[in-house]
């Protein structure tokens, strides 16, 4: 299958319009969300193009919590089209909102997933090790780590961190997953970083080098400059010479844009599935290589489909050809970070006023403040520590209540939290201009 990424920008272009004109006539009657929300409007949506994307209205995670089930496709049977499997992402709500993917989406997936680990350097010669967590909602990092592997030929095998399974044994300690690099000798770490940190720490400790280790490859959470130079320093006391492969995901997407090398921005692996735009405060595209807020538009989806979707990421892009690997179809070329509410907490990625709401709303709750702090301050790749600090307005056995509130946290957003019981004197609220702040990102 011809890489539609090598082609000259106008050439991509013009698969794009075809693509998303061919979506249209689908959403235009299967698309319960978006035929409700513009059938009052000027918007027709069966002769719509990538041009007119400017006059269409934003959409937020939000829109797709409020009603994530009228988002897929609501497809006739004999489209063939079943739901392969479903993964979740965070939302406004307390609860992780569904992604669903189709068994042609699916297929899709698998391609974005092949030019990802085409464009990071992963052949099949390759043995990767999975090391992204086992979670309590399926999400797509450690799925699709997988399905990557498959796709280049290439050897895998998990980790399985999570937390501790008593009932089925299904993950393993940070001990045993020692033991398996020992003896497996992979050539990729693939994983959150400050977990990856974790490991290499470990096997420092236990004294094991992995001479084989020549990448790793990271998401889940913000890679910075200090954090790579880290991985690389650890690395070399296990005995190997590796680089850092980064990339920014999204559950909406099912992967990432990744790097071809470092400093090169992060390349769109599949402009045939994603247009990629950057909008001003009002949804106008901004010019090509301004700061915007990045929106994707699936151009083919048949379960949940998104039309200037917002990922919550400040960006500059490019479209044109980068200088490195000749590639075009969307380039990160600058990230400032996610804007509002959104940020990411140990890979996962958290609405800060749901994680809000939760313990706002516990029950013998009087007050409370939120620190997300590093482990060891000095150390950017150190583990990140969700601290809750609980005023209750009852002093009857904590044991218990810090018990109820870690398992509703963990339930909610998958993060387990640090629980302190202080009192109202004790607690530490810090004021911020004219607004009383109960969340703190101290990382």
């Amino acid at each position: 299958m011809t890489d539609i990424t090598f082609l000259p920008p106008n050439e991509i272009w013009k698969i794009q319009q075809s693509k998303f004109v061919e979506m249209m006539s689908l959403v235009s009657q299967y698309h319960s969300a978006y035929i409700q929300k513009y059938a009052n409007s000027q918007i027709d949506l069966k002769d719509a193009d990538l041009s007119m994307l400017d006059n269409f209205p934003n959409t937020e995670k939000s829109d797709l919590a409020a009603n994530f089930e009228n988002y897929k496709l609501n497809l006739p049977v004999d489209y063939g089209e079943p739901i392969w499997d479903i993964a979740y992402t965070s939302g406004s709500t307390s609860l992780p909102i569904p992604i669903y993917q189709t068994s042609r989406d699916f297929r899709g997936i698998l391609l974005a997933q092949r030019r990802m680990a085409e464009i990071r350097g992963l052949t099949s010669s390759d043995r990767i090790l999975n090391l992204f967590p086992l979670t309590q909602y399926p999400h797509g990092a450690w799925t699709r780590a997988n399905h990557a592997g498959a796709t280049v030929g290439s050897y895998v095998a998990c980790g399985m961190s999570g937390t501790l399974d008593e009932e089925f044994g299904a993950t393993r300690s940070l001990s045993e997953i020692v033991k398996m690099i020992e003896n497996l000798q992979p050539t990729v770490f693939w994983g959150v970083p400050t977990y990856i940190k974790k490991v290499l720490d470990a096997l420092i400790l236990g004294g094991v080098r992995v001479p084989s280790l020549r990448m790793i490859a990271v998401s889940g959470e913000v890679c910075t400059s200090d954090m790579k130079s880290g991985l690389i320093d650890y690395s070399k006391l296990i005995g190997a010479e590796v680089h850092v492969s980064n990339s920014l995901g999204a559950s909406e997407l099912q992967c990432g844009l990744v790097e071809c090398a470092d400093g090169f921005g992060f390349h769109n692996p599949a402009p045939e599935l994603f247009y990629f735009s950057t909008l001003d405060e009002s949804g106008k595209q901004v010019a090509d290589g301004d700061f915007g807020s990045l929106a994707v538009t699936h151009l083919d989806r048949r379960g949940t489909f998104l039309i200037k979707y917002l990922l919550g990421d400040e960006v500059q892009l490019t479209q044109d050809k980068c200088s490195n690997c000749g590639r075009a179809g969307g380039r990160i070329i600058a990230h400032k970070g996610r804007a509002g509410t959104l940020l990411k907490i140990r890979g996962q990625l958290i609405d800060r006023n749901a994680l809000e709401r939760i313990v706002r709303d516990f029950e013998g709750v009087s007050d409370y403040m939120i620190r997300v702090r590093k482990q060891v301050s000095s150390d950017a790749l150190s583990e990140d520590v969700l601290d809750i600090q609980i005023a209750r307005n009852s002093h009857e056995n904590f044991k218990q209540f810090e018990l109820d509130l870690v398992a509703e946290v963990k339930q909610k957003v998958n993060l387990t939290p640090k629980i302190q019981d202080v009192s109202l004197d004790e607690l530490k609220i810090e004021n911020i201009s004219i607004k009383t702040t109960r969340f703190k990102d101290e990382r």
